[in-house]
């Protein structure tokens, strides 16, 4: 419907050269049919925003967290609207788009006419000036209904996240989705039609996939826990330590090693396509780990298990996110 009335604006100087000999009853029934196809091309995008907001498919949710088949259709289905801007244009603010081809009166076909030559002329004059300035406007008129339509993508990948148990493959989940969208946004004229809001996507998608990180390194917090000073016996170096006081050093080291090997069985499945983000997170979590790890070390503990060298594991290029 949408490829039908772009067309028919593109070529209104024609169609208004062939409807000016044909009687009132064809021209009615001309403006007609438009007018409907414009009215349920409305009630289609008006639909659609719904639908992306209360989207129940929550069965085909990835195991490994990575971009809904959903989410990237959305993103395809906005970047294919605007190469329909004219007609989207037309159906979304009727009343500020110029269209004499479905409302105007045989009477007045010519002097329609003549307009549209002296349009033509002009944008022959200037035709890069009066494209650009076209092409303001219509991002200006469709930035409201694309943002509209993010929002609602946004609300309903939060609630798709939800259907992981683990709420920190639900935060990868969300990281990649925000991630997918950011870069699918830069990649295409979203990015620009987003901005004329008077909204930044790099800084409002920027602190999205921020905050889905700080809820995924809260995962690793049952590894670095057992690393603090909580009823860790107080020493010097030097010092003998009691029976039960190495045992509670022994079952703190037991509780780091149990804690990261079910890390890394539960979250070695799950995946970040985007290399830039793997990398950081896995760098966030290895500076994490390594900084609690040094300073138990530093309490003087090392001499107890030197069999053990866990500074090995830090510094290896295993991560729990392959």
């Amino acid at each position: 419907m949408l490829p039908v009335l772009g067309r028919l604006l593109e070529e209104d100087k024609e169609f208004n050269t062939l409807l000016k000999c044909t009687t009132s009853g064809t021209l009615a029934k001309f403006s007609k049919l438009v007018t409907s196809m414009k009215t349920l091309a409305a009630r289609a995008l008006t639909d659609f925003s719904a639908h992306v907001k209360n989207n129940p498919d929550r069965e085909s949710m990835s195991k490994d967290g990575t971009v809904h088949e959903f989410n990237s259709n959305t993103i395809l289905f906005l970047q294919q609207l605007l190469s329909f801007a004219d007609a989207v244009r037309s159906i979304l603010y009727p009343h500020d788009v110029d269209s004499d081809t479905v409302t105007m009166e045989v009477s007045s076909s010519v002097q329609v006419d003549v307009q549209h030559d002296t349009d033509a002329d002009e944008s022959e004059e200037q035709p890069s000036d009066s494209q650009e300035s076209k092409g303001n406007d219509n991002q200006r008129a469709l930035s409201p209904y694309v943002c509209k339509v993010l929002e609602h993508l946004q609300y309903n990948l939060q609630s798709k996240a939800k259907v992981y148990e683990d709420h920190a493959l639900g935060a990868i989940f969300l990281l990649n989705n925000y991630n997918y969208i950011l870069k699918s946004m830069k990649k295409s004229s979203l990015f620009e039609v987003v901005k004329t809001s008077g909204r930044d996507p790099e800084v409002e998608y920027g602190e999205l996939i921020e905050q889905q990180k700080q809820v995924y390194q809260h995962s690793w917090l049952k590894v670095t826990e057992c690393l603090t000073e909580k009823n860790l016996p107080t020493f010097k170096p030097g010092d003998k330590l009691k029976e039960k006081d190495c045992q509670v050093i022994k079952d703190k080291f037991k509780s780091f090693n149990e804690g990261l090997e079910e890390l890394y069985k539960a979250q070695k499945a799950w995946a970040i396509p985007d290399r830039e983000q793997r990398q950081a997170i896995c760098q966030a979590q290895r500076e994490m780990v390594s900084k609690a790890y040094t300073a138990f070390l530093l309490r003087g503990v090392m001499a107890y298990h030197r069999a053990y060298d866990w500074r090995l594991l830090l510094h290896s290029e295993s991560t729990p996110i392959p």
